[in-house]
């Protein structure tokens, strides 16, 4: 057997349905021009950058799987997988904890997202 399936195998599950996500990674994106004087010459950079954005923490302990059962406080070295079931792109904002995950829409629509989420325990040490 594989590895990789034999070790997610062994680790607890849960599917979690229809999550809203209405966090974004930017609420706008400011474009800088600058310039740099360094000790071979002159450079002309230009610079876009994300500003603004108010991410969507999710703790384990606030969602509900699909068979109706609260998930645990803490889980052991977690990874969350996004299933997106609308046209808002959403991403995990950060590295998941063992308590908590970030998670934002990485398009400037007012609209919000709605993914579906698998969250694997994959155990060890933190």
């Amino acid at each position: 057997m594989n590895s990789t399936l034999a070790l997610l195998r062994g680790r607890r599950l849960w599917a979690v349905e229809n999550l809203v996500v209405w966090g974004s990674l930017a609420s706008f994106e400011s474009k800088f021009l600058v310039t740099e004087n360094s000790g071979v010459g002159k450079r002309l950079l230009f610079w876009k950058v994300g500003m603004g954005g108010s991410v969507q923490t999710v703790r384990f302990e606030d969602l509900v799987d699909v068979r109706g059962s609260s998930l645990p406080k803490h889980i052991s070295r977690p990874k969350v997988i996004v299933l997106p079931k609308t046209d808002v792109n959403v991403v995990i904002a950060c590295r998941e904890t063992s308590s908590s995950f970030e998670i934002a829409k990485t398009s400037k629509t007012s609209a919000s997202g709605l993914v579906d989420l698998l969250i694997f325990e994959t155990g060890g040490v933190e």
